[in-house]
């Protein structure tokens, strides 16, 4: 370039030519900058532009769509009393007793003969359980029927509803009993049993638990006496005639006997209390050791010998059959089962033996919630929670 101006200066500068070429050298040279620069700016701007670029998204290719395929079949639910489920019979006993088994064999063979639906037999278990394990099973949802106390009875109609279909009876002195019952006999100066409160009880050994004390205390509780808090002590004697001492000496206030026994009981105690030097006339025990809470009624009835309509005030009632709600048994089946379960302990030639061997007892009566009102009203009195 430094040639090129140097000749043009020397050859052409007076003619002119020179300054015209520098000129337009200039000229190519700011044009080819202002294009560079614009292509510069072109691509700067493109980066430094607000429009987000164009995402093309990734090709995912093709899959193929699914078919739902069937799901198992599923087999339906057994229904009631079908070999998959079928219907419980429950007693409460010893399940190495042999003769009570042998007779729960022959129930449920009895059962599955009589006992049908659309013109099917049903299936049955009957067992040999627990007190415990009868009345869990009861509200446990499951078709289980169970003959149980009296006091799982009312634990079972309160958990769950439990019906009461049939009730155990015993014979005594010829006579058909529906249950236990007590006399509290006190000293003279007490009439009620709300007088007792914060005096000395007393119990004989040579009764049972139910009478010495389990019956006692729920009548003490349901009169506002806290059978545990609510007595001065609690004393223990050998035999009835030891307790009638003890009553007599005044070392008690009051004490249990069975029902039925109390006169007896005096001529009892008159011998043993008397001797040559000095008698005790029975007027004198009568006058002195007085019932103050007499015995319920438990003779079964005569005008009515297959049904129990009610149970007296201070009575226990003996076992009883009692169903779940209709929603685990139905209804239509609960009927078929009784009856069946009536037929099979009053068939004449065997019936007496079986209700032995299965329930200890002499027959069998038909009873509902109503016949239990005073019952369960005394154990609400007493506080007892009927749901444990």
């Amino acid at each position: 370039m430094l040639y090129h101006v140097e000749n043009c200066g020397k050859k052409f500068q007076a003619a002119g030519r020179c300054t015209i070429n520098r000129q337009t050298h200039a000229i190519l040279l700011l044009f080819a900058g202002i294009v560079l620069l614009a292509l510069a700016l072109t691509g700067c701007g493109e980066g430094g532009s607000d429009t987000p670029p164009t995402r093309i998204p990734t090709q995912i290719p093709p899959t193929p769509t699914p078919r739902s395929s069937p799901l198992p079949e599923v087999s339906p639910a057994p229904l009631l009393g079908d070999r998959a489920r079928p219907l419980e019979i429950q007693f409460v006993g010893d399940p190495s007793d042999n003769d009570a088994r042998d007779v729960a064999s022959e129930l449920q063979l009895h059962l599955e003969e009589s006992v049908t639906q659309d013109g099917i037999g049903l299936s049955f278990t009957v067992q040999i359980v627990s007190e415990t394990d009868a009345l869990n099973a009861v509200c446990s949802g499951a078709p289980a029927a169970a003959w149980i106390s009296a006091f799982s009875y009312a634990s079972a109609n309160e958990r769950c509803g439990a019906i009461p279909v049939y009730a155990v009876t015993r014979q005594r002195a010829q006579r058909a009993h529906i249950g236990t019952t007590v006399e509290i006999v006190a000293r003279a100066g007490f009439s009620s049993i709300g007088q007792l409160q914060q005096q000395v009880f007393c119990r004989s050994d040579e009764q049972d638990t139910v009478i010495r004390w389990v019956l006692p205390a729920l009548i003490l509780a349901s009169q506002g006496i806290d059978p545990i808090t609510g007595l001065s002590e609690i004393k223990d004697y050998p035999d009835d005639m030891a307790l009638g001492r003890a009553l007599y000496e005044g070392d008690c206030a009051a004490a249990a006997l069975p029902a039925g026994e109390y006169d007896d009981w005096l001529d009892d105690l008159e011998r043993t209390l008397s001797t040559s030097e000095e008698p005790v006339e029975r007027d004198t025990l009568a006058d002195m050791l007085q019932i103050i809470s007499p015995a319920g009624d438990t003779v079964l009835s005569t005008n009515n010998a297959s049904r129990v309509t009610r149970y007296d005030a201070n009575v226990i009632p003996y076992e009883v059959l009692v169903f779940p709600p209709d929603s685990a048994f139905p209804a239509d089946q609960r009927e078929q089962t009784a009856d069946a379960i009536h037929e099979f302990f009053t068939e004449r030639g065997s019936s007496t033996q079986r209700l032995h061997d299965l329930l200890d007892a002499d027959g069998i009566v038909q009873v509902d919630n109503n016949a239990f009102t005073a019952f369960r009203t005394m154990l609400v009195q007493g506080r007892w929670n009927m749901t444990d």
